[in-house]
């Protein structure tokens, strides 16, 4: 099924411009998802569903006024006597977050609510994999492939605490790696800000705090609630996700929540030799990732940008990906 973006006519598939306009046709997706073939936000045709979690929906969308594809990621909004403290917090992360401009870091285009209430972000559409399916269907990277998107990773997050953003949910899935023209691993950062407006929204729900995130890639200050969530917790956040990238396995696992938290909180983390074969470029990375899993935040490097100088001094050669990987959108 094909649909006009002009006036929402939807057409058999033989078709290829609309008969009433001759504007030419985009795929409908077949999701029964009743917004689909529909206009929101003032200006976009909402095409596929590309993924949906607990927080909302991606969409595949038409841009009318730019004639371009774009995801649209809605937010589930709180309800009752928090919701419009919940969209003030929106509108105010959401503007930040746009005003990033790092090449590593997703683009936000626009930002709004729709009529049903859900808050929308308007986004690049990226055509690569999540750094999460990656590892699931090739398993551990290359360590020069590693360490370079470590850096490029570092560059976004420079930015972003700079501007004092804090992702506060930096993890495999939340990493989106593009091949380039030329060959080389293009990765970008999702979702800056969506962790902590999360957190603010929930905080007068409980007494006993709310931690936000996964709890797989939580700094210990994260899970222990004892410390405030700064640029440090991103580096560690970091120091676990590219700890897995390298080896296939996460440095801290466990068998309930509460173990796991309590690994981060107080568990020193393996050695990059018990899963990779010990050389001077494992022993000099392993030592990088051990002084971003450190506990206490100010053992941690100061800054992205003295975790980006760490890994460009490692003499690791550079492997990019094997393959294009497939066309996805962040999800």
């Amino acid at each position: 099924m094909k649909i006009c973006p002009t006036c929402l006519a939807r057409h058999d598939d033989p078709f290829s411009r609309c008969p009433e306009d001759g504007a030419a046709l985009l795929t409908l997706g077949a999701d029964p998802d009743p917004r689909l073939g529909t206009a929101v936000g003032g200006g976009y045709v909402l095409l596929d569903v590309l993924g949906e979690g607990g927080m909302g929906i991606v969409y595949r969308a038409w841009q009318r006024s730019t004639a371009r594809e774009v995801a649209i990621k809605t937010l589930h909004p709180l309800t009752g006597e928090l919701a419009e403290l919940m969209a003030a917090r929106f509108t105010r992360e959401a503007r930040v977050t746009a005003s990033l401009r790092s090449p590593h870091t997703v683009t936000i285009h626009d930002f709004g609510r729709l009529d049903d209430g859900d808050f929308y972000l308007v986004m690049e559409l990226l055509h690569g994999q999540p750094a999460d399916v990656l590892l699931e269907t090739r398993g551990a990277l290359p360590l020069g492939l590693v360490r370079e998107i470590g850096v490029q990773v570092c560059r976004s997050l420079a930015e972003a605490h700079a501007r004092g953003v804090v992702h506060r949910d930096l993890k495999p899935s939340n990493l989106v790696l593009e091949s380039t023209p030329t060959g080389e691993t293009h990765a970008k950062v999702l979702d800056f800000g969506v962790a902590k407006l999360l957190e603010e929204g929930t905080a007068t729900l409980t007494t006993s705090g709310t931690t936000v995130g996964t709890v797989a890639y939580m700094s210990p200050e994260q899970v222990e609630g004892t410390g405030a969530v700064g640029p440090a917790s991103d580096l560690y956040a970091l120091g676990v996700t590219l700890f897995e990238l390298a080896t296939g396995e996460r440095p801290f696992v466990a068998d309930s929540r509460l173990a796991l938290m309590f690994k981060h909180a107080s568990a020193p983390p393996p050695p990059l030799t018990r899963y990779l074969a010990p050389s001077p470029e494992v022993e000099q990375l392993g030592g990088i990732l051990e002084r971003c899993l450190a506990k206490a935040p100010a053992d941690r490097f100061p800054s992205a940008d003295a975790l980006m100088r760490a890994l460009s001094a490692t003499p690791l050669g550079l492997a990019p990906i094997e393959g294009p990987p497939a066309p996805r959108a962040v999800a």
